[in-house]
């Protein structure tokens, strides 16, 4: 009897052993696959100009990679700015993420920054502050957003858009 339970418990354990070993050698495998951690200065930022709604301020944060494939492990974020200085009246002001992921050749945009209901002075220069890791470049707000109301805060909102497909880069 002894040796019967014996053999059904060795039949049973040989096929989750053989799943065990696959998911395992599966994993190794992806992580031999994975792209290798980006070279310094393979990747640039890229603050594309902002835009507007009829209420609202939007900046994006994209990176230039004109290499191959690799893993962005970084810090980035937008900062809304005013005369140099960050605008601590905005909440959630600056928007910032800790990125690691795989950035194909070409432009991958990582995330934008809505900026609405700004009360506050409207006089200076307004602009936005895109950081990635170490890389830093401002492009101006044209316009402010609309005061929807005094008694609201002014607010910074991040979305994050990627991973998304990378953009095929012309050049």
């Amino acid at each position: 009897m002894f040796v019967a339970v014996a053999r059904r418990r060795w039949r049973l354990g040989v096929p989750f052993a053989i799943v065990v070993a696959i998911v395992v050698a599966g994993q190794h495998a992806d992580a031999a696959n994975a792209p290798a951690r980006c070279p310094n200065g393979s990747v640039r930022l890229v603050l594309g100009k902002t835009e507007g709604t009829a209420t609202q301020m939007v900046a994006f944060l994209s990176v230039l990679n004109r290499g191959v494939a690799c893993q962005l492990i970084t810090a980035a974020s937008l900062t809304v700015m005013h005369k140099g200085v960050r605008v601590p009246a905005i909440r959630g002001n600056p928007v910032s993420y800790r990125v690691n992921q795989t950035i194909g050749h070409g432009t991958t945009m990582l995330f934008d920054a809505w900026w609405e209901n700004w009360c506050g002075s409207r006089s200076g220069p307004f602009r936005v502050r895109g950081a990635l890791g170490a890389q830093t470049a401002t492009a101006p707000y044209p316009y402010l957003p609309d005061c929807i109301g005094a008694s609201g805060p002014s607010r910074l909102r991040g979305v994050r858009t990627s991973p998304l497909p990378t953009v095929s880069d012309p050049g």
